[in-house]
């Protein structure tokens, strides 16, 4: 049986949710489990709302929001 084929759209969705995946498998697995609900995925973005004590050497602005956006484009 063959696999389905995507479209350009479907591939960035499975794509973003597979980026999505991993990194929520990553927080878990570095013991980071509490930051899991600041990553989002909002249309073709994952969105991070950065809470101040995310990283361990550094405090970050409060607010802080960064988006990871996905492009499709065929070559």
């Amino acid at each position: 049986m063959a696999n389905e084929l995507l479209t350009a759209r479907a591939t960035k969705d499975e794509f973003i949710k597979s980026i999505h995946t991993w990194l929520m498998r990553t927080l878990e697995q570095n013991g980071k489990s509490e930051f899991k609900d600041c990553f989002t995925i909002e249309g073709s973005s994952i969105m991070c709302q950065l809470p101040q004590n995310y990283f361990n050497l550094y405090d970050i602005p409060a607010n802080t929001k960064i988006e990871m956006k996905f492009i499709s484009k065929k070559s």
